[in-house]
């Protein structure tokens, strides 16, 4: 009964810091390329684009299931698309654009305009890269802690992406 317990206890409290899956995944092979297509209007700044890239390492790098493709430029169709923008706004969103299959299309990531701490913005755009990804919000914090994929994280991106589709 003792073990039992621990291992609820250890379930509820890694729920309560990481991210669950949605079901929402990108179509494809084992290895899907991502386009993360980052407004051309924001090609002079060095630090957001800097801060997108280091925000993706942690994906690219954490999972063999998915592979983050960061450039400056438009999304060119029929590349599964990350669209990434700045605009007055109060934070950042992520809104996916989806089929019945639960099959992600299109991604819009919003950023607002407002000058961020580059450790912020790191870590917000791999949260944010995660809910492109399909990841939602656990019962507390979401995806990507502390500016890389929790190994929760990277174990909710296996289980949607092991798979062809």
């Amino acid at each position: 009964m003792k073990h039992f317990l621990v291992l609820v206890l250890t379930l509820i409290l890694a729920s309560c810091v990481s991210s669950t899956s949605t079901g929402h995944h990108w179509p494809g092979s084992e290895d899907r390329t991502v386009s993360v297509r980052i407004d051309p209007a924001l090609a002079g700044d060095s630090e957001f684009i800097s801060a997108m890239q280091q925000g993706s390492a942690g994906w690219t790098n954490g999972s063999s299931y998915v592979n983050l493709d960061v450039q400056v430029g438009p999304c060119v169709d029929p590349d599964p698309c990350v669209e990434v923008h700045r605009e007055p706004r109060n934070g950042a969103s992520t809104q996916w654009s989806i089929d019945d299959a639960k099959h992600i299309h299109h991604v819009w990531m919003r950023f607002d305009s407002a000058p961020w701490d580059y450790t912020t913005l790191v870590n917000v755009a791999c949260h944010e890269l995660g809910h492109a990804l399909g990841l939602d919000h656990g019962n507390v914090e979401g995806p990507c802690q502390g500016g890389s994929p929790t190994q929760i994280d990277l174990d909710n991106i296996a289980a949607a992406y092991s798979h062809t589709d």
